[in-house]
């Protein structure tokens, strides 16, 4: 399992910028599944148990962070402790453990859960342990002078026999102890303090061409052995090691609610706060300690969910003044990261933070239709950051679907057309009087727009009628009814030129054509011909760009676009009724050809001289039509003809107008 972060500098180039602190989790857990971090790359630091890494950044250099887990039991000989929610939420409480071996020692720890104990079967003895002549065969060692007695180095020869140099042998003296330990033979240096009792047997000297004269000795009897270090005791794989005893508290504060310890998992038993299991070397142990019950009076209310676009801006408001804990949990693990809007105090220096956050209110704070001022460092009435501890006494000003900064969202699946941000938002208040609480839960469902268009036609113009709904929808098995799209989006329609033909505010529009119709959202324009035929594109049209944009709140600027939503690049024709042959006025009759024509019907409709209003002639569904009208017409009156094309679907044309 991966997880990458990559942090692009922009000053100049090798300037130090400043140090970079990376904190991480090292446990993780996924879908019931626990992983170990084994691995930090791009980093010098090699320490992985303290969840922090330091770099030194440089200017317009690049750094890639890799973190790398793996899944924990694929290694051996660990024990992983382990608080928890009932709901499987980590916990970080303060555990205390401690191992008594087998041999006689006892090694003891703390510190805050998850905690990995590593290798448990090797074991470094650090004090003094007396060793009795049975528990080895003999001592071979190199003997040399040094001082008044002798100093026994590196193993030579076989059979209990070693060589010295000179005649008098005091302790101490340095030697290296052959002990056994559950099968494993051990070497380590001591310093042995020869006893009354201790026999140094010689045998025969040995003179050598070099002059030195060499004694054969064995050592027996009763030592002290004083190290400093009798080394690491390996165990074999299925030896009793023997027993882990892990204590944690009664009771924990998460986000603001007491919870009890309710059981524990993975142990050979327990009395109260306390539980204890016997290891064997070779096999993995998970303990968990589980807390559930709730201490903490509180009132639980579950709000309707609500649907959002990527970037958009989280409708979370605080109604009390008080300490909130906002707390967020993702249905799914590939989900994007809800952020928070912090401020500096500075008013100048922001940030988009990911994560549970506590903050507090000096006052109710409701976002609707508000608009808020900064000044720097004078905004005691704005909620400020309690926690995380980096942002303490930052601003918070809402809650998003997304660091609208990010260069890539994860969390849509265009194969299936499912959208997998979805989330849980639990807003908690904690009344200062009497410690109560009272918290609000909701669905977040995050989704991104389609668009469908379609041109109603008159005599006059086209209606362009957008319709747009989200286009990803989450898994059946939530079963979560889609919601119509809102927020300060406008279509806007792009030509060849990149000039704006038009901007409508996502929702509104012409009369009758623009409003909620369930799940869709319609927006109107209504174009008229001679406008665009006149003003704008004569009979050559353009190709437009018809996309959704975020607005300012005023609806004037256009900012950037909806992430990941629908583009469509529609042709704007002009539909040319190209007259053929010559025209007969007695009665009158006119053949056309219509360059353009979208599919489907094409109502003509006539207007007279003398006439208020249009007549109605006829449909016709060829592009060549011979239009024959029972009239008498002189050559200066006036004869509109007007050609109204049938409702179409992702193709618009403008129709320019005819007179004879």
């Amino acid at each position: 399992m991966w997880q990458n972060v990559s942090i692009l500098s922009v000053v100049g180039r090798d300037l130090k910028v400043g140090n970079l602190t990376l904190k991480y989790p090292t446990v993780i857990e996924r879908n019931g599944v626990y992983y170990i971090l084994s691995e930090v790359r791009g980093t010098n630091d090699s320490m992985l148990n303290d969840g922090v890494t330091k770099i030194t950044v440089l200017g317009m250099h690049k750094y890639n962070i890799t973190l790398v887990y793996s899944e924990f039991n694929a290694t051996e000989n660990n024990v992983l402790i382990i608080a928890r929610l009932k709901g499987g939420e980590l916990l970080n409480v303060l555990a205390e453990y401690t191992i008594n071996y087998s041999i006689g020692l006892n090694i003891t720890g703390s510190g805050l859960t998850p905690i990995l104990i590593d290798k448990f079967n090797n074991v470094t003895v650090n004090r003094p342990i007396s060793l009795k002549a049975t528990e080895w065969d003999s001592v071979n060692c190199r003997v040399t002078q040094l001082g008044n007695g002798l100093r026994l180095m590196a193993y030579t020869g076989t059979g209990g026999y070693a060589w010295y140099t000179g005649l008098t042998v005091k302790g101490p003296i340095l030697v290296r102890v052959e002990y056994t330990a559950n099968g494993r033979s051990m070497l380590e240096p001591a310093l042995i303090n020869a006893s009354d009792n201790s026999i140094i047997a010689t045998g025969n000297p040995l003179y050598l061409s070099s002059g030195e004269a060499y004694l054969g000795f064995k050592v027996y009897g009763t030592w002290t052995v004083s190290s400093y270090k009798i080394g690491k005791v390996e165990y074999s794989d299925g030896v009793f090691i023997g027993t882990l005893t892990v204590a944690v508290p009664h009771q924990v504060s998460y986000l603001g609610i007491t919870y009890n310890l309710s059981e524990w998992h993975g142990v050979d038993g327990y009395d109260g706060n306390k539980a204890w299991l016997s290891l064997i070397s070779g096999n993995n142990y998970i303990i968990i300690a589980e807390y559930g019950g709730k201490s903490t009076e509180r009132r639980s209310y579950s709000i309707e969910g609500s649907w959002y676009l990527p970037t958009q801006i989280i409708n979370v408001s605080l109604p009390y003044s008080g300490k909130y804990y906002i707390i967020s949990y993702k249905y799914y693990d590939n989900a994007s990261d809800l952020v928070h809007l912090l401020v500096h105090p500075n008013a100048i220096d922001q940030a988009y933070y990911a994560g549970n956050i506590t903050i507090y209110a000096p006052e109710p704070w409701i976002r609707k239709n508000r608009i808020i001022t900064l000044k720097p460092y004078d905004n005691t009435t704005l909620p400020k950051v309690i926690e995380p501890e980096e942002y303490r006494g930052w601003i918070w000003l809402g809650m998003g679907t997304a660091n609208p900064f990010a260069k890539n969202y994860t969390g849509f699946n265009y194969k299936t057309n499912t959208t997998f941000n979805i989330y849980n938002i639990t807003l908690r208040w904690i009344n200062e009087t009497d410690g109560s609480i009272i918290e609000w839960n909701q669905t977040i469902v995050v989704s991104t727009l389609a668009m469908k268009i379609k041109g109603i036609y008159d005599i006059y113009g086209v209606t362009v009628v957008i319709e747009t709904f989200f286009k990803l929808l989450p898994p059946e098995e939530l079963n979560l009814t889609p919601q119509p799209p809102f927020g300060d989006v406008a279509i806007v329609a792009f030509d060849s030129e990149n000039n704006i033909l038009f901007k409508v505010p996502m929702g509104s529009g012409v009369d009758g054509y623009c409003g909620v119709n369930g799940s869709i959202v319609i927006s109107s324009v209504y174009l008229r011909h001679d406008y665009l035929t006149f003003e704008k594109y004569w009979d050559e049209g353009t190709n437009l760009t018809v996309e959704y944009r975020w607005i300012a709140p005023l609806g004037e600027n256009i900012l950037f676009r909806v992430w990941d939503s629908d583009l469509l690049r529609i042709h704007l024709k002009p539909l040319i009724p190209w007259i053929i042959g010559n025209i007969s006025f007695s009665p009158v009759q006119i053949r056309f050809r219509l360059e353009n024509k979208p599919p489907g019907l094409v109502a003509i409709y006539i207007r007279l001289w003398n006439d208020t209003g249009s007549r109605f002639i006829g449909t016709f569904l060829s592009d060549d039509i011979t239009l024959k009208i029972n009239i008498n017409k002189n050559l200066l009156d006036d004869l509109w003809i007007y050609f109204v094309p049938s409702q179409a679907t992702n193709e618009i044309v403008y129709v320019i107008p005819v007179k004879v």
